[in-house]
């Protein structure tokens, strides 16, 4: 169990794991913000194909 930390003050270095957890945190983030955006303007497209014509909306207006 003596070698279980390996430096002489009997604490786990974690400066090196630290800073790859941070950094790969922010690639992840980068990446999933990359990929909302590319799905959100992709749905924007399909929803504007969808949308009804100026003639046939004036039609289902209420009288009120």
């Amino acid at each position: 169990m003596a070698a279980r930390y390996p430096d002489s003050r009997g604490h786990r270095s974690h400066g090196y794991q630290t800073i790859t957890q941070v950094l790969g945190g922010g690639a992840f983030a980068f990446v999933a913000v990359v990929a909302y955006w590319i799905l959100a303007l992709t749905l924007a497209n399909h929803m504007n194909s969808d949308l009804v014509p100026p003639d046939k909306a004036a039609a289902t207006k209420s009288a009120m």
